[in-house]
């Protein structure tokens, strides 16, 4: 496992552990049926992204779009590296969806801003891949 995510793993083990005692005062707040909707439209831009990001690591040949992609995305080259495998994107993607979950989960107070920003975010992103050429076809 790489230096960054393992970085990663310890600042999500870092969270877990500081919203913990948040979790029996949030249990008890539900979620509506909007924010259920606005999770799952952010679920579904986080999969294209996580789809098109694999498309990158299947094939990271020299000068391929890939390749130019990780160069103008250096938070996310911090993490998966120049030359990404599936498995760091799988790790990387699995992780930041999780943390996203979890924040909306155990914040309820803050949930529809985290899930919009989530899902606004998403969008921009799936959008410029798609402009790049990252494609979602045999993805997983």
């Amino acid at each position: 496992m790489s230096l960054a995510l393992r970085l990663l793993a310890t600042v999500a083990a870092i969270l877990a552990l500081a919203i913990a005692p948040r979790c029996s005062r949030a249990a008890d707040r539900d979620w509506s049926d909007g924010q259920l909707v606005l999770a799952g439209a952010a679920i579904v831009l986080h999969s294209l992204d996580w789809a098109q990001t694999r498309h990158i690591a299947r094939t990271n040949e020299p000068g391929y779009v890939g390749s130019q992609f990780v160069e103008k995305a250096p938070g996310t080259r911090a993490f998966i590296g120049e030359t990404p495998s599936t498995r760091g994107v799988d790790t990387y993607m699995l992780a930041t969806g999780a943390a996203f979950l979890l924040a909306a989960n155990y914040f309820p107070e803050e949930r529809n801003a985290i899930l919009g920003f989530w899902a606004a975010t998403r969008l921009a992103v799936v959008i410029r891949n798609d402009q790049l050429g990252l494609r979602v076809s045999k993805a997983f």
